[in-house]
């Protein structure tokens, strides 16, 4: 479905999309629901995941690169805000 969004080299792209969806809904919900740790893996796994794509930048466009690193970026600006209230 996505495949003409990713170069070819990076075929594998978004089978790691759909594990960092996995983790950051799945996995982040069953470790101690409602506790600081909770956002703080989920922190870690936007992270990992924002360094990845600005390595390797693995879209086809600079824009869509680009598009990506906006959007962890804000998700990572959620959970801190989320951490300080």
């Amino acid at each position: 479905m996505y495949a003409c969004l990713t170069k070819p080299e990076y075929f594998y792209w978004e089978v790691l999309e759909c594990l960092r969806k996995l983790l950051l809904t799945g996995v982040a919900v069953a470790i101690i629901p409602g506790s600081l740790i909770q956002s703080v893996v989920s922190l870690g796994v936007i992270v990992v995941y924002a360094v990845a794509v600005a390595q390797f930048k693995p879209y086809r466009t600079a824009r869509d690169n680009t598009l990506a690193l906006v959007l962890y970026s804000m998700l990572a600006v959620t959970l801190l805000i989320g951490l300080l209230l």
